[in-house]
């Protein structure tokens, strides 16, 4: 038997057996509460259940309590996480906390570690060893004290590469391959958009506006669609986010609000009850819970701004596994080993010096990877692709949705559409790296409705202001010195460089407000990000309330609880 825990403060439906939260669509209906229970009714094998959830368009989870066993489910990017824990007395549920409180002993000297050093756990793992998580597109059986599950949806970006000259950003569809590619994406992107459309009905859409490419793609198609339109971005006010937030809505002549930031804002939120409360209903133990708009969005609710039944969005898509290309890939004929050095160097917020620890982290990334050999960079570049959507992004920034969850609002992913994914994964390697064939559908379809020509609209993004030579030949030189034997004699001069060039008060978000400023100059290397900070207090080895840190890193290295009285793994 099998003990469920569903919270009882979010929008559970119950009818017999099944259990569902969220929407989706079936073909052209949009199923929710009853009739979305109603899609299970039958599902009553693994299989079955498998095949029911691949039928659907949407987020949601969906536990089914049946007499041989309870079966699991979640949406193809897990927006909704369920966690289970098979050995008997099994347990189940979207309410993490209480299932985690139910188990007994400490976190696994390994998950810990990996979480420590990236913010997460790799798989389908947690901090505790007995708990695991519903991966995106997969569905769950439980009984007897056993599991088995079934992948119904995967992601799998296209890997060969079209002739061509290999254009990324222009507009140039000389290739019939690349015109296909975006009559599927544009296709798709409309039938997401009307499906959201469809979702929201009259009500309010609330949008948070950043300066990039995927909020404005959202905001522009819902300006065409006319509907009852809020955006909002929060920062400081000179960043450069903000200004472009403003211009776009300006623009596309939608109302715009904004949250200011601050370092001093930050920390007076840290230490509010809102912070322990909203993150006790969002940690997963298997990443540091995302919470950058959350204020926003409370201040929003307190001045009336945003409806009661508002419905919720912000730019998540799965366009950004593409952004980058990572240089240890980047080659002629790139090998598993590259693939695997890139992983652990996009994962790691933190440095460490632990034999034993690298090992078993270069092995959980090998065994992540599906796949024998690498036979290009494009095959490359997709395996990659793949392992940021199910490590990164369904892990922490598909996560953003738990904020809205905290004051009860409904919301919506359209850019993660199952349309959207499937199109995206059938674009041409040359057009889908660094977002290119992305990036001109969005200018294009912004210009069609303000009117603005192509350079304004390309101006109307974030600039990546360019590191100083200063700074280029020092991390050029760390790069060739880092596995010297001078490396450590050189590793003092480079961090204490690396503080220079960031401070606890120049955040463009004052991030860093979350820790005390003593406390931020002792973990504060010049290589971490906020997100780095943020792990070691999610684990207990730094209290930013209180302004304390056990065992601190040292020059930006971690010691970790996986340590060298581990043995190597064989095999």
């Amino acid at each position: 038997m099998t003990e469920l825990h569903l919270s009882s403060e979010r929008r559970w439906t119950g009818v017999g057996p099944v259990a569902v939260r969220g929407q989706a669509f079936r073909g052209d209906d949009l199923l929710a509460g009853e009739s979305l229970c109603e899609h299970f009714a039958d599902a009553t094998t693994l299989d079955a259940f498998a095949e029911a959830l691949d039928a659907l368009n949407g987020f949601f989870a969906v536990v089914v309590d049946g007499t041989d066993g309870v079966l699991l489910g979640v949406d193809h990017v897990r927006s909704i996480p369920l966690v289970y824990a098979p050995a008997a007395p099994s347990l189940a549920g979207d309410d993490v906390t209480a299932v985690a409180e139910r188990l007994d002993g400490a976190y696994d000297p390994l998950a810990e570690s990996e979480f420590l050093v990236s913010g997460g756990v790799l798989d389908d793992r947690t901090l505790f060893s007995d708990l695991r998580t519903v991966r995106p597109g997969e569905a769950v059986r439980l009984a007897d004290g056993e599991s088995e599950t079934v992948r119904y949806t995967d992601f799998r970006p296209r890997v060969d590469e079209p002739p061509g000259d290999g254009d990324t950003a222009g507009d140039g569809d000389a290739d019939p391959d690349d015109a296909d590619a975006r009559e599927r994406l544009e296709t798709a992107i409309d039938a997401a958009f009307d499906r959201f459309a469809e979702v929201v009905g009259d009500r309010q859409v609330a949008v948070a506006l950043s300066g990039g490419y995927d909020s404005r793609l959202l905001v522009t198609e819902l300006a065409r669609r006319d509907v009852d339109l809020l955006t909002y971005s929060f920062g400081r006010p000179d960043a450069e986010d903000v200004r472009v937030a403003r211009d776009v809505a300006a623009a596309l002549a939608v109302p715009w609000e904004f949250v200011e930031y601050s370092t001093e804002r930050w920390g007076a939120w840290y230490r509010s009850p809102e912070r322990p409360s909203y993150v006790e209903r969002a940690f997963t133990y298997d990443s540091i819970p995302n919470y950058g708009s959350l204020p926003a969005v409370s201040r929003l609710r307190g001045r009336d701004v945003i409806d009661e039944n508002a419905v919720c969005s912000s730019g998540q898509t799965v366009v950004g596994v593409s952004e980058n290309v990572p240089g240890e890939i980047e080659t002629a004929a790139p090998t598993r080993a590259d693939l695997v050095d890139a992983i652990v160097r996009y994962l790691a917020r933190w440095q460490w010096e632990n034999p034993a620890f690298d090992a078993a982290l270069r092995s959980q990334v090998e065994a992540s990877i599906p796949g024998g050999e690498v036979e290009s960079l494009p095959d490359a570049f997709a395996r990659f692709e793949r392992w940021k959507r199910l490590e990164r992004h369904t892990k922490y920034f598909v996560a953003d949705v738990r904020q809205y969850d905290f004051h009860g609002l409904e919301w919506w992913l359209p850019l993660w559409d199952r349309a959207v994914v499937d199109a995206w994964a059938a674009v041409p390697f040359p057009r889908r790296r660094e977002k290119g064939l992305y990036r001109s559908v969005v200018d294009r379809r912004f210009a069609a409705v303000t009117g603005f020509s192509r350079d304004e609209t390309t101006g109307m993004t974030v600039r990546t202001s360019a590191p100083s030579f200063a700074g280029r030949l020092v991390d050029g030189a760390a790069e060739r010195v880092v596995d010297s034997p001078i490396a450590p004699l050189l590793r003092g001069l480079y961090w204490r460089f690396q503080r220079r060039r960031s401070d606890y008060g120049d955040h463009p978000l004052g991030w860093y407000g979350i820790l005390p400023p003593d406390l931020f100059a002792r973990l504060y290397s010049g290589r971490e990000d906020v997100h780095a900070l943020q792990a070691l207090e999610a684990v207990g080895r730094a209290s930013f309330v209180d302004g304390t840190v056990t065992d601190p890193p040292r020059d930006g290295v971690l010691s970790l609880p996986y340590g060298s009285e581990q043995r190597l793994p064989t095999g």
